[in-house]
């Protein structure tokens, strides 16, 4: 029948439309009910290893080159419509607002050995509008301006009420047999299950949870263009740049001073992506930004601070959002419940922690992997992979949030900052490695032999956790070097010595060595 659909998904960001790509792809049939028209601004931009592995895998596996050209910037920049900027690795610029003519003291992390294979920042307005598009093509239903207003669970399946945003009064029924909350913020399933009357239903479809953040932080940004000449202004900062194994804008750069940090990531079409994270409770404090002037000034005053930061990003001009600078005064959230009987959340709606490691997106694609292997193995997405799911999912976010606390403890102190970000990169690393020893197609290994489930752990998508949340023995390493961040006085043997103790047999790749000055040339696993 027209009107019933094996998964409905809210919300048509990036990773709902790529699950929405797969699913229609093994079969099932999808709709997408997506609030808002694309395009849409949207932030959260860049792209990790992890996140191009994910989009590599789905794509090969299920022959959707929509993906695989989306998982490398040089093949996404050939993309129709599609912008993208080139992102090679991470890099770190110690901002002091007393210096002005000295060399800028900096961090250089590669996640790329080449551009052939770099990651891409991605301009989410045209690359959420492409996924989209390219799930209608292929077959996917989706229906934007509308929003999904009733929930009723009937039959084993959902009975969806849904509203279009120009037809007032006027309602819509489907039919689902599962369903995928994607919509961000809005987190609309779990909203309307807690409205609902029935304490049975309410029971049966509701897992609650609670979590407390060690992290808190808020962001001010916007996308401006700043056409730039990269060679005057390293030479202008002192940089040593022939000495680096990219250039150091090809990049998440990192201004990082002793309150928080600026963001900046550049698209090919010469705009950036900039944003400024601070303590939420400045941001919840500042009466100014209340406005978009007052956030303007802010803005302002802030570069001020920061003779580099001005000189670079003083004339820029703002092109979005349409309303002026974005503001969120605290970004940390977490929404209860995650899932329930027929229906999950993707991590973007259960909770988001900070920019700060670019996790966001690679989070997401890591859940929805979970749900497309899950449905390979068992076919079925029962009650025993919605709790699996939620607990994993908890623990996940728990990670990250550490790893960020770990950093802002350490700020204002350049070397206690790499220590820090080691911990981050030492987890991604150990995860990209796991995943290119354990590739696996939707039939069986990448060679071609079939896979087992010896050695692979016994969870339904039997795979490991998003950035190893499930090994026991690095979450205890994680605590040591939280615990070693927060001493106001370095450690006898440094930071970064102390760092690499701890870290012992996961760090493979040679991180948290002093002797580099911080000019990584080698952190890469196999992409």
């Amino acid at each position: 029948m027209n009107d019933r659909y094996d998964f409905l998904i809210v919300g048509s960001g990036f990773a709902s439309c790529v699950l929405a790509l797969v699913l229609q792809r093994m079969g099932y049939r999808c709709l997408l009910v997506e609030a808002h028209r694309h395009p849409r601004f949207a932030i959260g931009e860049s792209s990790t290893p992890i996140a191009d592995q994910i989009l590599l895998d789905l794509g090969q596996d299920f022959q959707l080159p929509e993906l695989t050209r989306l998982a490398r910037w040089s093949s996404a920049r050939h993309l129709p419509n599609v912008v993208v900027g080139c992102k090679q690795g991470f890099t770190y610029f110690f901002a002091d607002a007393a210096r002005q003519d000295a060399a800028v003291p900096m961090l250089l992390v590669p996640a790329s050995p080449t551009e052939a294979v770099a990651d891409s920042h991605w301009h989410r307005a045209s690359v959420d509008q492409y996924l989209a598009r390219s799930a209608v093509a292929r077959g996917v239903e989706l229906r934007e301006a509308t929003r999904v207003v009733g929930l009723q669970r009937c039959d084993n399946c959902w009975r969806v009420e849904l509203a279009s945003n120009h037809s007032e009064g006027e309602l819509d029924t489907v039919y689902a047999g599962f369903l995928v909350d994607g919509s961000g913020p809005a987190a609309v399933v779990s909203k309307l299950l807690a409205d609902m009357n029935s304490t049975t239903l309410a029971e049966q479809n509701v897992r609650k949870s609670s979590f407390g953040f060690a992290t808190h932080s808020g962001s001010l940004f916007g996308h401006f263009y700043l056409p730039v000449e990269w060679d005057d202004l390293w030479k202008a900062w002192h940089l040593p740049v022939e000495k680096f194994s990219f250039p150091p804008q090809r990049a998440a750069v990192h201004h990082v001073t002793s309150e928080g940090w600026m963001w900046h990531l550049g698209f090919d079409n010469q705009i950036v992506s900039l944003g400024w994270v601070l303590p939420a409770d400045q941001l919840e404090a500042d009466q100014r930004l209340a406005s978009v002037e007052g956030r303007w000034e802010f803005w302002e005053t802030q570069l001020a601070r920061y003779p580099h930061l001005h000189a670079l990003y003083g004339s820029a001009r703002m092109v979005d959002p349409p309303g002026g600078l974005g503001l969120i005064r605290r970004q940390q959230r977490f929404h209860e419940p995650i899932s329930g009987l027929g229906w999950v959340a993707l991590p973007n709606t259960v909770g988001f922690v900070d920019p700060l490691h670019s996790t966001g997106i690679a989070h997401s694609l890591c859940a929805v992997q979970k749900i497309v292997r899950a449905l390979n193995w068992q076919r079925v997405l029962d009650e025993s992979f919605v709790r699996v799911y939620a607990d994993r999912l908890k623990q996940e976010f728990w990670l990250v949030d550490q790893l960020v606390a770990a950093a802002y403890s350490s700020l204002g102190h350049p070397e206690k900052w790499e220590a820090a970000t080691m911990l981050y990169f030492a987890a991604a690393i150990q995860f990209e490695e796991w995943r290119d020893r354990h590739r696996v197609s939707s039939h069986g290994r990448s060679d071609g032999t079939q896979l087992t489930s010896a050695g692979l752990p016994q969870v339904p998508w039997r795979g490991p956790d998003f950035l190893m949340a499930d090994q026991v023995d690095w979450l205890e390493r994680v605590v040591r070097g939280r615990s070693l961040l927060q001493r106001p006085k370095p450690p006898r043997n440094g930071w970064l010595g102390e760092m690499a103790s701890i870290l012992g047999p996961m760090n493979t790749v040679g991180l948290c060595d002093p002797s580099l000055g911080g000019i990584y040339h080698y952190t890469v696993a196999n992409k």
